[in-house]
């Protein structure tokens, strides 16, 4: 790759006072090419694919979790040894990745924008063509059991995220686990890595997207590589429907946690931008911050129970948006013997959202602090990557970041009291990790059934 792909220096050329628009362009086979010129001389690679865990079965359970460990192993053309040589001399060995979600996988690079054709050459080879040695793919379920799976039994926040979407969703779509289980690692090899790259690694399924990189080039890199790829059906995901529940994981430590929740919206819906003011509103984070601009030390969670509750080690706000769905709420975690008060602080802060109207200043913070979060993050150029290729991936249609500025200056206090008597309408979803034997999902319905 070195040798064979050298090619002159890039050139950005003048600067313009303005940023172009994003460029998107769709190959023949459905595959969707988008691009923001940003003139700088590093470039943010992706690649989008629109599968996750919940488009997994019974038969290849936790196959996108191995799939994410297998991303640079060996491929048709290159040898391990090669792949990482190779990302080694682009200088992107910290700079490279793949990551799953319950809904997409995404494999991206930072490297110098003189060396993207390179890069895009390794991520095209790595992830359409691989090798999945059975050797390889031993080694990756190994990691995944003995390192992954550890980690995860150390990580209470993570379990309890798991626990609600299986409450909130059932055994089924969003509801399915995100990490393989040491019983369903048993029955994954090669083939199950095959099938499901051939069902879902398809034209109509993928986006590649690029920030500071020429538009023309990238959908060259995407022709030249891909252009032999089948379309494929883009065969609808099951719908996940939102039901509530409860799931509870137990643990062994003294600190415990809990998340009380209910049906949000998906990134789809008109009510979209509420759920994110009404996030920023509650807000929140640990007992300890060390303060300064952004941290929402304003927000009702950091006010209303950090301040005043010694005994609350953390309490946020969350909210989680798919295709088809969405969830709200608020974890919270405390010692063991204070989570019957830790139950009854969480649903006070929850209905408070109906039952005490946003002023004028409250609504103010929330839209500037909305506003801020948004365009702070866009000028990091690897956010404007990742956000492009959700995006056309998603909807195939982008929003810009002053649309959404408009949509957030118009949010008015009745909305979210709107919104909020509507979300708190739904079944109560409980989760939690560790001793919640005070905690009781009877009292927690009952609070909300005659709110």
């Amino acid at each position: 790759m070195t040798e064979e792909f050298d090619h002159e220096p890039a050139s950005t050329g003048p600067i313009p006072d303005a940023l172009p628009s994003p460029a998107v362009t769709t190959l023949n086979n459905g595959v969707r090419v988008v691009t923001q010129e940003t003139f700088q001389q590093a470039t943010s690679l992706g690649i989008f694919i629109g599968a996750g865990s919940r488009n997994e079965t019974g038969r290849n359970m936790g196959v996108t979790n191995l799939l994410e460990k297998m991303a640079f192993q060996s491929s048709e053309e290159f040898s391990k040894a090669r792949i990482m040589y190779e990302i080694e001399m682009l200088g992107a060995r910290d700079n490279i990745f793949a990551n799953r979600s319950r809904e997409t996988m995404i494999y991206g690079a930072d490297v110098l924008r003189d060396g993207a054709e390179d890069m895009m050459t390794i991520l095209l080879n790595c992830i359409f063509h691989p090798k999945y040695d059975a050797a390889e793919v031993e080694e990756q379920k190994a990691i995944i059991q003995d390192v992954e799976l550890k980690n995860l039994e150390q990580d209470p926040t993570t379990q309890a995220f798991e626990a609600f979407h299986r409450a909130a969703y059932g055994d089924n779509t969003l509801g399915l686990p995100m990490f393989a289980g040491p019983s369903t690692l048993n029955y994954l090899s090669s083939e199950e890595l095959f099938a499901f790259k051939a069902d879902y690694f398809t034209g109509n399924n993928i986006v590649i997207s690029g920030a500071s990189v020429d538009h023309d080039k990238l959908v060259s890199y995407a022709e030249q590589h891909l252009s032999g790829l089948e379309a494929g059906s883009h065969a609808e995901a099951q719908v996940a429907e939102y039901v509530g529940g409860e799931r509870m994981v137990p643990g062994f430590t003294d600190e415990s946690h809990i998340a009380i929740g209910f049906q949000g919206v998906s990134y789809n819906d008109p009510d979209m931008i509420y759920y994110h003011a009404l996030h920023m509103m509650l807000g929140g984070g640990l007992s300890f911050s060390a303060g300064g601009p952004g941290k929402g030390l304003y927000s009702r969670l950091y006010q209303n129970v950090l301040n005043r509750n010694h005994w609350v080690q953390s309490a946020t706000a969350f909210n989680v948006q798919y295709e088809d769905t969405g969830f709200f709420g608020i974890i919270g975690s405390a010692r063991k013997e204070e989570m019957g008060y830790m139950q009854q602080v969480l649903c006070e802060q929850l209905a408070g959202m109906v039952t005490v109207k946003a002023d004028a200043e409250e609504l103010g913070r929330v839209k500037n602090m909305l506003k801020s979060y948004m365009l702070m993050n866009f000028e990091r150029r690897d956010i404007v990557m990742e956000d492009l290729g959700r995006q056309i991936l998603a909807t195939n249609k982008y929003v810009s970041s002053s649309t959404l500025c408009d949509q957030v200056d118009s949010i008015t206090a009745d909305d979210l009291q709107r919104v909020a008597k509507k979300m708190l309408s739904t079944p109560v979803t409980i989760s939690g990790h560790g001793d919640l034997s005070l905690v009781s999902r009877s009292d927690i319905s009952t609070y909300f059934g005659s709110a």
